[in-house]
C-alpha cells in the first residue's frame, strides 16, 4: 500500500488519529493526480497490515479508505487533460490567425475588459489556470444602465482593443458581452457603430441583463 510522507509526519504528531489522505497525490478517482515521478517521491511504501493498522487506529473501516495501490494514472483525468489541451490549442491557434494590430478600411475596435482578457490568457495560451473564463463580461466597464463608461479606466490596464474577428471567436466560444465599440483604442472615444457581422452580445446575457 502507499501513503503520503506528509499525511505518516503529521499522522506521527496528532492526538487523534486520522484515516490515511491522499491530500493532492490522487484524483477524485482515486488514481495519481499528475505527475507519476511526483507521486512516487511523495509516497512511501507499506505493508496491508500497516494500512490496515492506521485505519484501524483511526477508527475507519479499512474497506471504506481510499487506499492507493499502485502509481496509475487516471484514464478519466488524462482524457479530460487531453480534451482541455486541445481546446487551448485550437483557441490559441485561431486567436493567432485572426488577430492584428492594425484595423482595416471602416473596421472599428472592439473593447474588451482586461480582466476577463487576462483570465483568458492565463487558460488558453499560458496555461496556468484550468478553469475558463466564463462569459466575456463588458460589465465591469460600463455604468450600470449601460449607457456610459466608468470614468477614469485605463487603457491596457483596465480595458483592451481586439477586432471584429477575434471578438466574434471570443463570444462564439464563451458568450457575454456587450458590445464596446471604438475607432480607436479609448473607451472615451465617440462610440462607433456595431460593425456588421459583429455580435453585439449573446441571448444569454441579453436575458440575464435586460442590455445589448
Amino acid at each position: 500500500m502507499l501513503l503520503p510522507t506528509a499525511w505518516l509526519i503529521a499522522w506521527a504528531w496528532r492526538e487523534q488519529p486520522t484515516a490515511p489522505s491522499y491530500g493532492g497525490v490522487t484524483c477524485e478517482h482515486g488514481a495519481v493526480a499528475g505527475d507519476l515521478a511526483v507521486a512516487r517521491d511523495a509516497c512511501v511504501r507499506v505493508p496491508v497490515s500497516a494500512y490496515a493498522l492506521l485505519c484501524e487506529l483511526a477508527g475507519a473501516d479499512v474497506d471504506g479508505c481510499s487506499a492507493l495501490r499502485q502509481f496509475t494514472r487516471c484514464a478519466e483525468c488524462e482524457a479530460r487533460a487531453s480534451r482541455l489541451r486541445a481546446r487551448r490549442e485550437s483557441e490559441r491557434s485561431e486567436i493567432a490567425q485572426l488577430d492584428a494590430t492594425e484595423l482595416g478600411h471602416a473596421e472599428v475596435w472592439m473593447l474588451v475588459c482586461a480582466r476577463w482578457l487576462r483570465h483568458w490568457t492565463e487558460f488558453a495560451h499560458d496555461a496556468t489556470r484550468t478553469d475558463p473564463p466564463g462569459a466575456l463580461d463588458n460589465s465591469r466597464l460600463l455604468e450600470a444602465s449601460r449607457s456610459r463608461a466608468l470614468p477614469h479606466l485605463r487603457k491596457a490596464i483596465d480595458y483592451r482593443g481586439v477586432n471584429t474577428a477575434v471578438w466574434n471567436a471570443l463570444l462564439r466560444w464563451y458568450g457575454g458581452g456587450p458590445a464596446i465599440c471604438r475607432g480607436s483604442i479609448n473607451l472615451y472615444a465617440e462610440e462607433a457603430p456595431l460593425p456588421a457581422g459583429a455580435s453585439g452580445c449573446t441571448a444569454e446575457t441579453a436575458a440575464l441583463t435586460g442590455h445589448c
